[in-house]
């Protein structure tokens, strides 16, 4: 057996191996959930975070804090296609 084959041997073992352990996980679940037609959704949110910061301590800073105001504005419309639900988001 060469050198090519005995690391693709490897490679397809490992996998195999680790494919019961890895996990996948939507960044949004709830997406595939079908909206009523003619309805439009506005959501918007606030977040606020201060936490302390910190750097190799080469670089001589002391006491540096990060304060974070987010603002998050989001538009759903659904809409059809064909027999299909759609929708659009910004």
């Amino acid at each position: 057996m060469n050198l090519k084959n005995l690391k693709f041997l490897t490679f397809f073992i490992l996998s195999i191996y680790n494919f019961n352990i890895l996990y996948a996980q939507d960044a949004e679940p709830r997406r595939s959930i079908s909206l009523p037609l003619g309805s439009k959704f506005i959501a918007v949110g606030y977040g606020y975070k201060t936490e302390d910061v910190a750097f190799d301590p080469l670089l001589e800073v002391e006491d540096a804090i990060v304060e974070v105001n987010s603002l998050i504005v989001s538009y759903i419309q659904p809409f059809k296609i064909g027999n299909k639900l759609a929708r659009f988001d910004v």
